[in-house]
């Protein structure tokens, strides 16, 4: 079992993979305006809390977040202003009270460049992997396309480009190989990870 993060891990210069999915019976998001109100919110709160993200994905029922903390300002509070009024927000829509997530914000603390790479590819075949489309360049809620372009944008900044810039002209074949990885895991080809 993974252990959460206490407090004193957020510290400046720390790399987290942040995550959450909702009650079994909840969407996190239902239509397109969903999760456009939600990348708003954040891209506006994420002004205050300085930060660089490496990948992210939006799913229907779950988020994923490769973050790295780029002040003193803890990662959890962006979440926090972010998720909270989004909450508020849907619980409205659907007219109920009452948490929408399975569990508090989950994170871990990522050390090594490999281990970056892997979940930035994980991150980006998630939707892949839920079925929801054959090419990770079709889903428009995570920031693979910017990869795929070399283009910034609000949430994906010139400095992950340049981070992961020996990468981008394979990411691609990359994550190609690892949909095809993945996919030969579930058929039980391969018994262990790399």
């Amino acid at each position: 079992m993974i252990k959460r993060c206490s407090q004193d891990d957020f510290t400046k210069g720390s790399i987290f993979h942040i995550y959450n999915k909702t009650m079994q019976t909840l969407k996190l998001f239902y239509k397109d305006n969903d999760y456009l109100w939600f990348l708003q919110r954040f891209g506006n709160v994420l002004n205050n809390y300085p930060a660089t993200i490496f990948a992210y994905c939006l799913m229907p029922n779950h988020f994923h977040f490769l973050i790295r903390q780029d002040s003193e300002k803890p990662l959890y509070s962006l979440f926090n202003h972010s998720l909270s009024p989004y909450v508020r927000h849907l619980n409205y829509k659907l007219k109920r009270k009452g948490p929408i997530f399975q569990e508090k914000l989950q994170h871990i603390k990522i050390f090594n460049e490999k281990y970056l790479i892997q979940l930035a590819l994980y991150i980006h075949n998630n939707p892949v992997k839920a079925g929801l489309v054959s090419n990770p360049i079709e889903w428009k809620y995570s920031n693979y396309r910017n990869f795929i372009m070399k283009q910034p944008d609000k949430l994906t900044s010139p400095e992950t480009l340049e981070i992961f810039s020996e990468y981008l002209d394979e990411y691609e074949q990359m994550i190609q190989e690892y949909s095809k990885w993945v996919d030969d895991k579930k058929e039980n080809k391969i018994f262990i990870d790399s």
